[in-house]
């Protein structure tokens, strides 16, 4: 069985977006693990883990959220891999293909062999890593590169994101940092819509017509 190892190097840099690209466009049997929760949402009165969710509506799959992704963060300093892995074991069973998806940065758990490095060492996943194409994250990768080099992990690929620069990817590429892929910068994809907040605050919108009030997606950007 293959698995991809998904993880970032700075917070929204699309890691949730590819996951789920990459299990939308999977040709083969398919499952999803995401070993730590980060930001919990309600529904249905009861506290879920929000890309547990988005994948288990979108994919149907079999587990439940909380097999998807069954560690508070916060546990981590008393976890073991074995516990893990054996969470990771119940929800990849007969799959062809398994999606790991870190948290939102490559570090937590380093100190308790837990991290994304560990994970990926330890599961023999391909590693994708988005990063944001600013200097500072840039910088990272590349000492992340000279680490995971040091420790002969290899890297699948990078995937950079906010990146106008069409010249960048060979200059990673010439450092020796495989990039997979760029997505450019788009402002449309960064808008705030109304209908986004209502969804978060599970709230109605008060307004002057019946098509808006029943579909507030037509109430467009803010």
């Amino acid at each position: 069985m293959r698995s991809i190892f998904v993880s970032s190097i700075s917070p929204r840099s699309g890691k949730t977006v590819i996951t789920l690209g990459l299990a939308l466009n999977s040709k083969v049997f398919t499952g999803f693990f995401k070993p730590f929760r980060e930001k919990m949402i309600t529904v249905n009165g009861q506290q879920v883990e929000e890309d547990a969710y988005l994948m288990q509506s979108v994919i149907d799959f079999e587990a439940s959220t909380s097999e998807l992704c069954p560690f508070p963060k916060e546990s981590i300093p008393s976890l073991t891999m074995e516990q893990v892995i054996n969470a990771y074991d119940r929800v990849s069973k007969n799959k062809e293909l398994m999606i790991v998806e870190g948290v939102e940065f490559i570090t937590p758990g380093f100190l308790y062999g837990l991290s994304g490095f560990d994970l990926v060492e330890r599961l023999g996943s391909d590693f994708i890593l988005l990063c944001n194409a600013d200097p500072d994250s840039l910088d990272q990768l590349a000492m992340i590169k000279h680490y995971m080099d040091y420790r002969g992990i290899p890297l699948k690929g990078v995937i950079l994101n906010f990146c106008d620069d069409v010249g960048l990817e060979n200059f990673l590429k010439g450092k020796g940092i495989p990039v997979v892929g760029s997505i450019p910068y788009t402002p449309a994809l960064r808008t705030l819509h109304v209908f986004e907040v209502v969804e978060g605050l599970n709230g109605i919108v008060l307004v002057r017509g019946l098509r808006a009030a029943q579909f507030p997606e037509d109430a467009g950007p803010m």
